[in-house]
């Protein structure tokens, strides 16, 4: 949130027959959600050096920390309009103490005046960073339909030094529909994930630096499930720090002129010496649910308990997680430790049946997709390769099966495997029926045409035992950009019999006449072949807490 004073303008360029011009200042902030108007000033008559607040007592408010930029234009106020005298942007560092800028004016220029000129037109203001609760409103149920987001940021007392950022701000998110499933979000290698979001402001608050989180509700994942029931629980990281640090919880509305609304505060003392850290999860939950974009339902929240959890207290974070998700989720929840994958671990399908302490079934069902989408709009399909990488045979929609059917290509119609679709795409794997010389099996994603399709909609990848349904890994991922194909992972066959599955996550874009999955398997192909991927992955395989 910023606080913002436009107090004085000198050497404004003239846009009337007088010489002299009518200015005014107008500002605009560029959010997540595109360029909103902050404000503007009162229009100063005859003057080309304008004095709008040189007391300090008008200031205009941002409400939200997505601020992307700031911009500030000057007009002339006109009988049928306005002339634009000139612009100052901010574009990372916001938050600045009273100072005069240098405009950008072509008007200027068109004069004869030089940027460096001692004349040359300025604009003093001043943008200040506000975290003190005058930033916000108090809930009221009636006006919650508003806000769309909530966000997430701390407060110390005792203040922290000038500088210091050692906080760090993530979710825990549970899903009390399918087995308790427990996510941390953002994760490490995408700091914009399934509407959770982590921005790192460049100065600091009142109180001291302090990481901003915010969930996007009409993005987060479950928004197209109306019967999913997803808990977001905040899970704070300390270095060094001993007093009381408070999470404010608020909701922010599109309209970033409009002032956050104080959902609830939440102090949190700690005592973590130097070079000690400490995770620490907050005791309010946020409960999305009904297929719901703002924050009308008034039970959003839920206490989750009274005592705390401490990393320092437990062996590691899966064992931290796990204890929060028994607190957080209802009783009658079936709960399911689940195996997630990420693109910077790979496991092995025997470190899989360890953890899960079940045998390893000789059938198994690979099933992905992406964009969540209504019936299957993207091929799934497996190319093997031997240790040299030649191809010994792939499925996909032109080749329903390979390997006198080790391998199968088929669609489910009795949602057997994804409760929320009528016809569900799955390959059905079993890895004892390949040829002996297979040593990779490479799984991908493709369109049916070369048509580009986005990744920001987010992809999954699960494997199941195809005759008790048991879910041995699941990945997922959401990224930028376009793509015609993305690799999901690449099961690599080791020396001592055993699969490893190295989540590759790596996205193709061809053009030409040869649709489907063939062009991509090539892609991969040349890309096992020629790079360092295997040899890295193998460093941290089955690396997984």
């Amino acid at each position: 949130m910023y606080k913002i004073h436009v107090v004085k303008a000198s050497n404004l360029p003239s846009a009337d027959r007088n010489g002299l011009s009518d200015p005014f200042v107008v500002i605009y902030a560029k959010t997540s959600d595109g360029k909103i108007k902050i404000g503007q000033t009162k229009v100063v008559k005859k003057n080309l050096n304008p004095d709008w607040d040189s007391s300090l007592q008008k200031p205009f408010f941002v409400y939200t920390p997505l601020v992307k930029e700031l911009k500030f234009k000057v007009y002339d106020k006109d009988v049928i309009g306005k002339d634009k005298l000139g612009s100052l942007k901010f574009e990372s560092q916001f938050a600045t103490p009273l100072n005069s800028f240098p405009i950008k004016s072509k008007r200027a220029f068109n004069n004869g005046l030089q940027f460096n000129d001692s004349n040359w037109p300025t604009l003093t203001v001043s943008v200040q960073l506000i975290s003190d609760r005058s930033a916000f409103e108090d809930r009221k149920k009636g006006e919650l339909n508003k806000y769309q987001r909530v966000g997430y940021m701390l407060e110390f007392n005792p203040p922290l030094p000038a500088g210091k950022r050692n906080t760090n701000l993530s979710f825990l998110a549970f899903d009390r529909v399918d087995g308790g499933m427990a996510r941390r979000l953002p994760r490490q290698c995408n700091f914009d994930d399934r509407g959770v979001k982590v921005k790192y402001p460049t100065t600091d608050f009142q109180s001291g630096w302090s990481p901003v989180a915010t969930l996007n509700l009409p993005k987060l994942e479950t928004h197209l499930f109306s019967n999913v029931q997803f808990y977001y629980i905040p899970v704070i990281e300390v270095e060094d720090y001993s007093g009381v640090i408070t999470l404010l919880c608020f909701g922010i509305s599109k309209d970033c002129a409009h002032k956050a609304c104080l959902l609830y505060d939440e102090p949190i003392e700690l005592h973590v010496g130097p070079g000690q850290k400490e995770i620490v999860n907050s005791l309010t939950s946020f409960h999305l649910h009904d297929c719901y974009n703002t924050l009308e339902h008034s039970d959003f929240t839920k206490t989750i308990g009274e005592t705390r959890i401490y990393l320092s207290s437990l062996e590691n974070f899966y064992a931290f997680a796990n204890c929060v998700k028994k607190v957080v989720l209802p009783p009658e929840t079936k709960i399911f430790n689940r195996l997630e994958l990420d693109v910077d671990k790979a496991i092995t399908l025997r470190y899989a049946s360890q953890f899960h302490q079940r045998p390893l079934p000789e059938k198994l069902i690979f099933y992905a997709d992406w964009n969540s989408t209504s019936g299957h709009t993207l091929d799934e399909g497996i190319q093997v390769f031997d240790k040299d990488f030649n191809p010994l045979g792939m499925i996909c929609s032109k080749h329903e099966k390979a390997f006198d059917k080790s391998l199968e290509w088929k669609i489910d119609r009795t949602q057997k495997y994804d409760q929320f679709k009528n016809e569900t795409l799955y390959l059905r794997v079993n890895l004892s029926g390949l040829p002996k010389e297979a040593r990779f099996v490479a799984l991908a994603l493709a369109g049916y045409s070369n048509s580009e399709w986005p990744m920001k909609y987010g992809g999954f990848f699960r494997i199941i035992e195809e005759d008790s349904l048991f879910e041995f890994v699941n990945m997922t991922a959401r990224y930028k950009g376009h793509c015609t194909g993305v690799n999901i992972c690449v099961l690599w066959k080791m020396d001592n019999g055993d699969w490893a599955v190295l989540p590759m996550l790596k996205s193709f874009t061809h053009s030409g006449f040869t649709k489907g999955l063939k062009l991509h398997f090539e892609k991969i192909r040349e890309y096992l072949k020629t790079s360092s991927y295997l040899q890295e992955m193998t460093a941290v395989m089955n690396q997984y807490y």
